[in-house]
C-alpha cells in the first residue's frame, strides 16, 4: 500500500504507480487550497492531469470537507473519500501563551503572493491611519519579503508593521499570542491549520472566505 501526502507532485507520483502495479492499493491526502485558484488546472491537458490525480487511488482523505468535494466532485461518488482534518497540540499553544497587547493584529504566513500578504499590508495601512497605536507583527519568511517590506514603506506604515522572519513553532505560537485580532489573507488554502492554532490560543481572526478557510 502506498500513502501519498499532497495533490501535486505526490498525486502525479500516484498515479504512475498505480497504472505500472494496477494491483497496488493507494491513499491520497488532500491538502492544498491554492491549487483551486490556479487557472491552468482548469482546462486542457493539466486540467486532465488534475482529474486522474483524484479518480485513480482508491482511497481519498481530506483535512477539509472543501477538499473533500473538490475530490467528490471529480469522481462523481462520495464513496472512498472521507475527511481526517488536522489538528493542532494544545499544550504547547497553552503553555507560551502570553497577554494580549491592545491594537496588535498577528499574521503568520509565508511571505509568496498566494499568502495574500500585500492585501493584508495594504490594509493595515488603512487600519493605521485611522488608529495610530495599531501594529501589526508578521511572522514568516519567503521570497517576497524584500518587495512587502518596500510596500510597507511605500504605504507609509512601515515603522508600526515588524517582519519577524521564520520563528521556531513555540516562538510563534507565543508571539501569536500577544495578538488582539489574527488575520489571514490567502487567495486559496486547504486548511489554514494558523487559524485552528489561533483559536486554541483564543485569538479571534480576520481571513479570506476562500478553500478550506
Amino acid at each position: 500500500m502506498v500513502h501519498a501526502v499532497m495533490e501535486s507532485y505526490a498525486g502525479i507520483g500516484l498515479v504512475f504507480l498505480k497504472w505500472l502495479h494496477p494491483n497496488l492499493k493507494t491513499i491520497l491526502t488532500l491538502q492544498s487550497g491554492n491549487l483551486d485558484v490556479d487557472k491552468k488546472l482548469q482546462s486542457g491537458l493539466l486540467a486532465w492531469v488534475w482529474k486522474k490525480i483524484h479518480t485513480i487511488p482508491d482511497e481519498i482523505t481530506a483535512i477539509t470537507q472543501f477538499l473533500a468535494d473538490r475530490a467528490i466532485r471529480l469522481r462523481g461518488s462520495s464513496d472512498h473519500v472521507q475527511v481526517i482534518a488536522n489538528g493542532v497540540d494544545l499544550s504547547t499553544i497553552r503553555s507560551v501563551r502570553q497577554e494580549q497587547v491592545p491594537y496588535r493584529i498577528v499574521s503568520i504566513a509565508r511571505l509568496s503572493s498566494e499568502k495574500g500578504v500585500d492585501v493584508l499590508l495594504r490594509a493595515f495601512a488603512k487600519v493605521h491611519a485611522q488608529m495610530s497605536e495599531a501594529q501589526l507583527h508578521q511572522i514568516g519568511d519567503g521570497q517576497d519579503r524584500v518587495s512587502l517590506e518596500a510596500l510597507a514603506r511605500e504605504l507609509g506604515c512601515a515603522e508600526a508593521i515588524t517582519f519577524h522572519g521564520k520563528l521556531p513553532y513555540a516562538e510563534a505560537m507565543k508571539q501569536m499570542s500577544t495578538g488582539c485580532i489574527f488575520s489571514l489573507m490567502s487567495h486559496g488554502e486547504g486548511q489554514g491549520i494558523v487559524l485552528i492554532e489561533a483559536g486554541a490560543a483564543e485569538i479571534p481572526s480576520v481571513a479570506t472566505a476562500v478553500g478550506g478557510l
